[in-house]
């Protein structure tokens, strides 16, 4: 439960920085020792939060807060295996996938669902598994939506650099536009579809794997030699009798933490091969490592989890950007965007009281310079977006060419520094357009390459920080009821939906809006 000591000293004193001109960045920043004190290290990854409206004071106030929560000792507890998801009353496990943490029963789980993907992937590799023609297989299709999809697609689209044994696609949306344009790019007789849902009841994804069904008997191929599925054991999809052959993943594994687990390794073992997979883990266990084991103000993780709370609480910044400037990261702001905003956008503490702050920052993001000609225009004199810069010390590709003496890559850290820097400091001119406030929160986070190592790295921190941002707000950031209200709505509909096409007339509801487009998509009246 929040100390309302601690609390009332931060916000009285995040009040004094905006009154106080010597809390203004371009004054902090030029603090003696400022990137030295204001940046820490941890498993070969840089976090500089010297752009951040932080001063030394602040922080301790955090680390207060911090150390009368325990959040530490509770991550450390979840890492063991205790529960901490106590609306479902069970552990969070994701970290078992890497071998981070201790729960020797589900281990065992773990390993073998690990040595299966293994033996799969070689046999897929080497031809023992073949497509229903015959051929061996040039692509896979990976059939999720959510946790169940975003995860495994930015890692499968992170590590794009790396020799491929197969071409990796995704289809999330139940549109049937996504599958008919993949079926005119792909050939079918060759590819292997991966569906992937927890429970097996998730719509969109029956609804496509019954597509793909209908697809593939169109072209007489035995959909059972093209398809596998990853569920939760037991499931109405984990069916050995329906002759299709399902990978487990676990109760205490959320979607969104599901990367580490067969959710991300299926595809990416078939993808880049096995070791890449096991080197991405390798990657997420040295961070988890240092998050168990750092000190708190030198834990990347912790850090910044308390300036999240700084910057969305006490300073009332609502919105974090997340910018890699980095191609092929393109699809990691749609990842981190589900995994912060559905473990951390809650109500209630896990006590059952009602949280009186808002809870979790709007995410969004896109990739370096194509953010800069998009949106960055309001960042700069709009309204106060804190800014997370990624880069890497390394190019993917050689740089075969120099544009006026810099190579790609180089102009790619230009730009990210510019951009901090101009967040930072603003523009001063008598021209009101072109005046640029300036006093605008960044952080850089800096990693050698992308390698999968440091892949691992990566998404294993916003792991760690989406979590332990939550119990510093008293929340489990672990349950995700709210996604069940439009679920539950949406049944209904489809059911008046199902009755309009049956009947063959009209539906009429006390909703006059539900009767137009209800009417409308079935084709009955009110076409536009």
């Amino acid at each position: 439960m929040k100390p309302l000591e601690i609390d009332n000293n931060l916000f009285r004193y995040s009040f004094t920085f905006f009154s106080d001109k010597k809390k203004y960045l371009k004054n902090l920043i030029n603090e003696k020792n400022r990137f030295e004190n204001f940046s820490a290290k941890g498993a070969g990854v840089l976090f500089d939060f010297s752009k951040q409206l932080l001063d030394s004071k602040a922080m301790s106030f955090l680390l207060k807060m911090s150390e009368e929560k325990d959040i530490l000792n509770k991550f450390s507890a979840m890492v063991n295996g205790e529960i901490v998801n106590l609306t479902e009353n069970r552990p969070a496990l994701h970290m078992l996938c890497r071998d981070t943490g201790s729960s020797i029963v589900d281990n065992i789980d773990f390993l073998r669902v690990k040595d299966e993907v293994k033996d799969f992937t070689k046999r897929v590799h080497s031809g023992q598994i073949l497509s229903d023609s015959g051929e061996k297989f040039t692509d896979i299709c990976v059939i999720g939506i959510g946790g169940s999809n975003l995860g495994t697609e930015t890692v499968i689209k992170s590590l794009n650099s790396q020799k491929k044994f197969l071409k990796a696609s995704f289809i999330s949306s139940c549109d049937p536009e996504e599958f008919f344009k993949f079926k005119a790019e792909h050939n079918l007789k060759t590819t292997l579809f991966i569906i992937i849902s927890k429970s097996y009841k998730t719509r969109e994804v029956l609804v496509n794997e019954d597509l793909i069904r209908k697809s593939l008997k169109a072209e007489n191929l035995d959909y059972k030699k093209q398809i596998v599925r990853i569920t939760a054991k037991n499931s109405p999809g984990d069916n050995p009798e329906s002759g299709i052959k399902s990978f487990h993943m676990f109760d205490s594994i959320g979607g969104r933490y599901s990367v580490s687990s067969a959710v991300g390794g299926l595809p990416v073992s078939l993808a880049y091969g096995f070791e890449v997979y096991e080197r991405f883990l390798n990657g997420m266990n040295e961070m988890d490592n240092h998050v168990v084991n750092a000190a708190p103000e030198k834990n990347i993780a912790h850090t910044a989890a308390m300036i999240d709370i700084w910057n969305s609480v006490y300073l009332n910044y609502s919105t974090l950007a997340i910018i890699p400037y980095c191609s092929n990261l393109e699809k990691l702001p749609f990842h981190i965007q589900q995994l912060y905003m559905e473990s951390n956008g809650k109500m209630f503490t896990e006590y059952n009281e009602l949280i009186m702050d808002s809870t979790s920052m709007i995410i969004f993001g896109e990739t370096g310079t194509k953010a800069q000609h998009s949106f960055f225009q309001l960042l700069h004199q709009g309204r106060v977006v804190p800014v997370e810069f990624i880069g890497f010390l390394e190019p993917e590709s050689e740089n075969l060419t120099h544009y006026e003496g810099v190579s790609g890559h180089q102009e790619l850290w230009a730009n990210l520094l510019a951009q901090s820097e101009a967040l930072a400091f603003g523009r001063d001119t008598d021209l009101n357009e072109k005046h640029c406030p300036g006093n605008r929160p960044s952080t850089i986070i800096t990693l050698q390459n992308t390698e999968p190592e440091n892949i691992g790295k990566l998404i294993s921190f916003y792991e760690a920080r989406t979590i332990l941002a939550g119990f510093l707000w008293d929340l489990n950031p672990f349950d995700q009821f709210g996604v069940e209200l439009g679920k539950n709505i949406a049944d209904a509909k489809r059911k008046l939906i199902k009755k309009a096409n049956k009947d063959n007339k009209s539906i009429e509801t006390e909703s006059q809006s539900d009767n137009f487009y209800i009417n409308a998509v079935a084709r009955k009246k009110n076409n536009l």
